[in-house]
């Protein structure tokens, strides 16, 4: 069975492993998704990185399933940067990215609703990432020709997520009421 849980020191090695196995993110790649783990870390009150991490099993025997980094988009008002998302090849092609990307959308709808972007680039490692975003309903908003390199191009993608309303007081029952 997958829960979810936010970051914690112990994760750490196990979102290095795990980008360590996935053929898609370069050794430079790595190293910027592991700053945003050290600083999430390093600075717990700040809110700047936030993570989802997917996990199944208990105790030794918990393995990680995958992860999610997130966070506000500095000078926005209610748009959300998806920085990072990684599926263990265990877990490949078992819900857990789309596990993942529905708990993001439902936390942003919690706090109000707003904007989701992620980018990718074009290259064939990233053939996955824009198939994946494609299937979860994002919206290519753009693409610049040759940003990361010649051929490699940046693509951004954009999802609205609505406001998730509380359910209206004459749809409660009595029991919710007080």
């Amino acid at each position: 069975m997958i829960q979810k849980h936010g970051l914690v020191p112990a994760d750490r090695p196990r979102i290095l492993a795990l980008l360590e196995s996935l053929d898609a993110f370069t050794p430079d790649e790595r190293a910027v998704a592991m700053e945003l783990v050290d600083a999430a870390l390093n600075h717990p009150a700040s809110d700047d990185y936030r993570f989802i991490l997917s996990v199944s099993g208990e105790g030794a025997a918990e393995q990680l399933a995958g992860y999610l980094c997130y966070g506000r988009t500095p000078m926005t008002q209610s748009t959300y940067d998806l920085y990072w998302i990684g599926t263990s090849p265990a877990f490949a092609r078992l819900g857990v990215a789309r596990g993942l990307v529905g708990s993001l959308e439902a936390t942003i709808a919690q706090e109000g609703g707003g904007i989701i972007r992620v980018e990718t680039g074009s290259r064939e490692g990233h053939g996955a990432a824009v198939r994946f975003y494609d299937a979860v309903s994002f919206e290519r908003a753009a693409t610049i020709a040759d940003f990361y390199a010649p051929g490699d191009d940046l693509i951004i993608f954009t999802k609205r997520v609505p406001f998730a309303k509380a359910p209206a007081a004459a749809a409660m029952d009595d029991a919710a009421l007080y």
